[in-house]
């Protein structure tokens, strides 16, 4: 069984979109949640990833298309190795 590149990607892309969204916006209502994580996601995206609702949609935005890459890549991987099992 192959797996579909694109609905991989957007599946990994969507989890990690409102993960990263939804620990923002929880460190934001409630301050101090989640403050390990979010500093350490803010040194990846270069600090702009803050426990507030515009952090949120650009945590967002990048966790998308990090996540949405990484689960292409792994469906593309994953069709390799299944072809040429056959």
């Amino acid at each position: 069984m192959k797996l579909n590149v694109v609905a991989t990607g957007i599946a990994f892309g969507a989890l990690a979109s409102f993960g990263l969204a939804g620990v923002a916006l929880l460190g934001w209502w409630c301050p101090g949640y989640g403050d390990a994580f979010i500093a350490a996601v803010s040194s990846i995206y270069v600090g702009l990833y803050n426990p507030t609702p515009g952090g949120a949609l650009i945590g967002a935005v990048f966790g998308f298309v990090d996540a949405f890459i990484c689960g292409a890549i792994i469906a593309w991987v994953y069709n390799l190795i299944v072809c040429k099992a056959k």
